[in-house]
């Protein structure tokens, strides 16, 4: 059996435990990782990385945002009314978004949260 073969059963095993796919990313040729992670530890190991995630958006005071996994992690997204600026982004609250960033595991931005965060925001859409 070739080598490529022995392989091809293992990345499948890999790509249905991953639960997703990898799209090519808008910037550079380095894939865009898509997190519908389980707890910290699984977004950890994209720590550094550009990802999208999904899930339920919401605010804190205005000015940051808060993205709520399927999983029930938060996903904070620091000064996104920066990013959204001149959008209707409060009709955004409450309803299914996706958004690409790079993520961030250590240390928050909005002063009193910790948790992941994505900074530096490519991209913000209503799924």
């Amino acid at each position: 059996m070739a080598p490529v073969n022995r392989l091809a059963p293992l990345l499948l095993v890999f790509a249905a435990a991953c639960g997703h796919a990898l799209a090519p990313a808008a910037r550079s040729g380095s894939p865009d990782r898509s997190a519908n992670a389980l707890d910290w530890g699984d977004l950890d190991k994209l720590a550094g990385q550009t990802i999208s995630i999904e899930g339920r958006f919401d605010h804190i005071g205005g000015e940051h945002g808060v993205v709520t996994l399927d999983s029930g992690l938060n996903v904070y997204l620091p000064n996104i009314h920066l990013y959204l600026r001149g959008k209707p982004w409060f009709d955004y609250l409450n309803k299914r978004v996706v958004v690409r960033g790079l993520l961030r595991t250590e240390g928050c931005e909005i002063p009193g949260y910790t948790g992941p965060s994505l900074i530096s925001v490519d991209s913000f859409r209503i799924e």
